[in-house]
């Protein structure tokens, strides 16, 4: 059965990779080169109508709404691209459903260019490569019994494949890298050590009950 485990985990690992090589990751439209439309409705407005009219307007094409300021009266459109028609459908919209008369103010559309996803990873390398040695360094002091060099082999291996294994899977479902992303790959390091700590405990327990089983056949 562990076989098993492990071709299919090998599998995903070997997929995942070309599919990063030939085509790469599925970057979301915030980290991509996109345009975003800052929409000044002038008053206090629900996001939900923003959205409605932003669907009527762009259609199946993928957009995301989120608001501006506290005052719930800008909204920021993020989309991939737009054209000078759905800039002036959008307009007219807004100002037929919130009574504007003048609406040639109350869009800007500004081109943002595409954000490389080392630089998105980049504060996190150095922070992240300290916390492994630390952690590796403690593991290797508690479970010196079972072979310091072992142990530090056996756990930088493992975090490494969990981290492979997890970016295999987004390139392989083709998941959008987001603002969750490293986060969920942060939560699969932790997860990954905890793991590793308990199968490293129990397998000190049962090397000192070994040990003492031994002692008291001698005796």
């Amino acid at each position: 059965m562990k076989k098993i485990v492990y071709i299919a985990l090998a599998v995903i690992i070997i997929v995942g990779t070309i599919i990063t090589a030939t085509i790469g990751l599925n970057v979301d439209i915030i980290y991509k080169e996109h345009q975003e439309l800052q929409v000044y409705v002038g008053k206090e407005t629900d996001i939900k109508e923003i959205m409605n009219i932003v669907k009527d307007v762009f259609g199946k094409q993928k957009t995301t709404v989120t608001k501006i300021e506290s005052f719930n009266d800008m909204f920021l459109v993020k989309t991939k691209s737009v054209s000078e028609e759905q800039i002036e459908s959008l307009k007219q919209k807004v100002g037929e459903k919130f009574g504007i008369e003048d609406t040639s103010n109350i869009i800007t559309s500004l081109t943002v260019g595409k954000l490389r996803l080392k630089d998105l990873a980049k504060p996190y390398v150095l922070p992240t490569i300290i916390s492994t040695l630390i952690i590796l360094a403690v593991m290797a002091i508690r479970y010196n019994k079972l072979g310091s060099v072992k142990i530090v082999l056996q756990t930088g291996g493992m975090l490494i494949l969990a981290e492979l294994l997890f970016l295999s899977v987004l390139a392989i479902t083709r998941c959008p890298i987001n603002r969750y992303t490293i986060p969920a790959g942060l939560t699969v390091y932790i997860a990954t050590i905890i793991a590793i700590n308990i199968q490293n405990m129990n397998n000190l327990e049962e090397k000192i009950n070994k040990e003492d089983k031994s002692i008291k056949e001698e005796e």
